[in-house]
């Protein structure tokens, strides 16, 4: 394996308004929507999507695409009385707490 040298990284550019503070902002709502997705995709692989009946809901700043480093994730599990809810929640539940993320569940 040859060790290659790699490109400099090429500086973010300034959005419309050239501010300090405009680019700021950009780079952190583009930072906070890959979160968002980074955590959808988990979810949903996670998530037995063939349930009728139960739905996995993301509130709080997933639900707006809006993830801060380090925030919790706020789901609520949503059913219509379906038998066996309790483990369908523990296999959603259990591995978030093993990931170390913070969950506020309903």
């Amino acid at each position: 394996m040859t060790n290659q040298p790699s490109e400099p990284p090429v500086p973010p550019s300034v959005p419309a308004g050239g501010s300090l503070d405009k680019m700021r902002e950009h780079l952190g709502a583009a930072a906070r929507a890959e979160r968002a997705a980074a955590l959808d995709a988990w979810l949903i692989e996670m998530f037995p999507s063939h349930l009728p009946g139960v739905s996995l809901i993301a509130v709080g700043g997933l639900g707006r695409r809006d993830c801060a480093p380090y925030s919790d994730l706020d789901l609520v599990l949503l059913h219509n009385g379906q038998p066996g809810i309790d483990r369908i929640a523990s296999e959603l539940w259990y591995p978030i707490w093993d990931a170390r993320l913070g969950l506020d569940h309903s």
